[in-house]
């Protein structure tokens, strides 16, 4: 047996002191470095429906998205966003699982570098479509369904691409961006175009073709008016199948907000889609057109909302596919952005009436 003298052990403790010290202040640095200017986000849609139509009803508890966003800020110039999709799969073997996807892996680059590109920004990765990210912010009732052009599969909120973005002649009055809106700030505007690789961020590269897509939102009274907005935005490009069928989009979209009231007008006429399955029977790309209007009105000063929403769409073909819906209800919000909401929604598809009553719940934190 061999045996250690106190004194060496106790020598050997003292050594080990600063390394553990150095590890500790080491690993607390690492912290420090990985939560400051980090923000962690989350929003969650839980629904109960019960749906009727000519063949019957059935009823069910869902999940109607789900989204967890980390972001990360490391200088004035360069921060990063990473945001997590969690969906119910609908379809095939899968169906009836909880999926996990990526809905937004960027980076965002500040372009305060250069004065004359003052206010604007590029991003890069899978990130938001120009029109999406502008509509998101005027239409607060996601919960309640997709919005217009990604409802009915024409264009996907989110691809992988760059876009470049900014606003137009500095910022409106901050009483207008406390009370009604930040989003979007410019004094007479805000633009957007990107180049995507067209499917969404549910589908890979299916050929060697990109979409270019564009926005340009011109406020056109900024000091007297700065809740009015008109949007023009366009898609040119192909469909994310190996054919590669045309796709193209032209759309014209209305807005007005204000604290008690939100309304906003869209029309737009296209030949295809984005996902390449919006075609005849030879391939060839179909026309379609469509519109939609919202709006919501605050019972100020009440926590209480009634919302509207009409949707018309449109497939010209051999077998022409038309749609409608009309959804109304009413809503509560409460702890700041989270609401409840009960809403009846009345679609038609080619004479086939469905009407679905809904209850549903919108958590942000």
């Amino acid at each position: 047996m061999i045996t250690v003298p106190g004194r060496f052990l106790i020598a050997i403790q003292l050594a080990l002191i600063p390394l553990t010290t150095y590890s500790q202040a080491a690993d607390s640095q690492i912290i420090r470095q990985l939560t400051t200017n980090t923000s962690f986000s989350g929003q969650w849609f839980l629904i109960y429906n019960v749906q009727e139509s000519g063949s019957g009803y059935n009823n069910s508890f869902t999940l109607r998205r789900g989204y967890i966003t980390f972001s990360k800020k490391f200088s004035d110039i360069f921060s990063v966003r990473f945001t997590q999709d969690i969906v119910l799969d609908e379809e095939g073997s899968d169906a009836g699982n909880i999926e996990m996807r990526l809905k937004y892996c960027l980076l965002h680059i500040e372009n305060s570098y250069l004065p004359v590109l003052k206010n604007s920004w590029w991003e890069i990765g899978l990130i938001n479509r120009p029109f999406f990210g502008f509509e998101d912010k005027v239409n607060d009732y996601r919960v309640q369904s997709a919005m217009f052009l990604d409802k009915y599969k024409i264009l996907s909120s989110a691809d992988f691409g760059v876009s470049f973005s900014g606003l137009i002649g500095g910022e409106v009055n901050q009483e207008y961006q406390k009370n009604v809106s930040s989003s979007f700030p410019g004094k007479y505007g805000s633009y957007s175009v990107g180049l995507y690789n067209g499917g969404g961020y549910h589908a890979i590269e299916a050929n060697s073709n990109k979409l270019v897509e564009g926005r340009i939102t011109i406020r056109p009274f900024g000091n007297s008016m700065p809740g009015f907005q008109a949007s023009y935005s366009f898609v040119a490009g192909k469909g994310n199948v190996p054919s590669a069928p045309d796709f193209s989009l032209s759309h014209l979209y209305l807005s007005w907000q204000s604290r008690p009231l939100v309304i906003a007008g869209q029309i737009y006429k296209g030949i295809g889609n984005g996902g390449g399955t919006l075609t005849d029977e030879e391939g060839a790309p179909c026309n379609n057109r469509g519109y939609s209007v919202f709006g919501e009105m605050k019972l100020i000063p009440t926590n209480w909302a009634l919302m509207s929403r009409i949707d018309r769409h449109h497939i010209e073909s051999e077998n022409p596919d038309d749609c409608s819906s009309f959804t109304t209800g009413i809503c509560y919000r409460f702890m700041g952005s989270n609401k409840f909401l009960a809403n009846i929604d009345t679609r038609k598809k080619n004479g086939t009436v469905t009407r679905i009553y809904e209850a549903a719940i919108e958590i942000r934190f």
